[in-house]
C-alpha cells in the first residue's frame, strides 16, 4: 500500500497535474504588450514571489482598471484584483503603487477606495481600504490645489508619505491619522 501511494505522489510531481488545476480558475495573461511595473517580495515562508501591475481597462470602458497580477510561470501571471485610477496617470506609475515589505499599496481615483493595503502571500491577498483621517487640516496654510493623497512619495515602517512637488502629507500606518509637512 506504501508503495502505491508513494508511486501517484511521484506520478502527480512528475506530470505536475495539481500546480496547473491549482490556477485554473484565474485569468491569465502573459503581460508582454502592456507597460509594466514588476514587484518582488517574500512570503510567509520566505520564497521570493514576483507580482505585477499593468493596465486591465477594456476597450469602450468608461473608468480605467489597474491590475494587481501574481507571476505562476514564465510570462505566465494570473490575475488577483483589479482598481480604479484616474486617465491621466500611468497604470504602472511608482507613484500610484508603492510597496514595503509585502503589503503592497495602491491609490484609487474615489470610485474605488483612494487608498488599497494589499498584504501580498502568493496567489493569496488580503484587501484593506484605508481610511485617513486629517484632522486640523484648517490650521494650515494649504495652497487651493492642494490634495492630501494625490501622488505616493516614500513609506517605511511607521509612515507612509503623500504629495507632489510642493506639499507632503505623512499618515501613520498605525492609526492612519495624517499631518501636513510641508514639501
Amino acid at each position: 500500500m506504501k508503495k502505491l501511494i508513494f508511486m501517484c505522489t511521484i506520478m502527480l510531481f512528475l506530470t505536475g497535474c495539481g500546480e496547473k488545476e491549482l490556477y485554473a480558475d484565474y485569468e491569465h495573461y502573459d503581460l508582454k504588450d502592456k507597460e509594466v511595473q514588476y514587484y518582488e517580495c517574500l512570503d510567509d515562508e520566505r520564497i521570493k514571489r514576483t507580482y505585477a501591475i499593468a493596465d486591465t481597462t477594456p476597450e469602450n470602458y468608461e473608468s480605467h482598471l489597474r491590475g494587481l497580477f501574481y507571476q505562476i510561470g514564465e510570462d505566465d501571471y494570473i490575475l488577483l484584483d483589479q482598481i480604479e485610477y484616474n486617465p491621466y496617470e500611468e497604470s504602472h506609475s511608482r507613484e500610484l503603487n508603492i510597496i514595503f515589505d509585502n503589503e503592497l499599496y495602491m491609490i484609487g481615483n474615489g470610485s474605488s477606495a483612494m487608498v488599497t493595503k494589499y498584504t501580498l502571500n502568493g496567489a493569496e491577498f488580503i484587501k484593506e481600504e484605508l481610511t485617513f483621517s486629517y484632522p486640523n487640516l484648517d490650521d494650515y496654510n494649504l495652497p487651493n490645489h492642494y490634495y492630501p493623497f494625490g501622488k505616493f512619495k516614500d513609506i517605511n515602517l511607521d509612515y507612509i508619505y503623500f504629495g507632489d512637488e510642493s506639499v507632503t502629507t505623512r499618515c501613520s500606518l498605525e492609526d492612519y491619522t495624517c499631518e501636513y509637512i510641508g514639501n
